[in-house]
């Protein structure tokens, strides 16, 4: 609901994302600096119902963020289909 009213201008609701925005930045600077990847990728349902409203601000924030270069941040290609080949994932690794 929150994104639902931020894309109609809501100033409480924009400034939420805003917020949220910040602290996915956060995150995912940690991974950087921990990882150097070259590509990250964000799903789940919200990202993929609302990518610009996510996406953008963690690419504005995650500048100030790390200390390492930037990898390209993007969508997920696998879709609502990411779960599915978590838990497929997971079953492979247990064995």
């Amino acid at each position: 609901m929150v994104y639902d009213a931020a894309k109609v201008g809501d100033e409480i609701c924009l400034k939420i994302v805003e917020n949220l925005g910040w602290l996915n930045a956060i995150g995912i600077a940690n991974v950087i600096a921990a990882y150097d990847p070259e590509l990250i990728t964000i799903g789940g349902s919200v990202t993929l119902n609302n990518t610009k409203l996510v996406l953008e601000p963690i690419k504005r924030f995650i500048k100030d963020l790390s200390v390492n270069r930037i990898p390209e941040i993007d969508v997920t290609p696998l879709g609502h289909d990411i779960v599915l080949y978590g838990a497929l994932a997971m079953n492979f690794m247990e064995e």
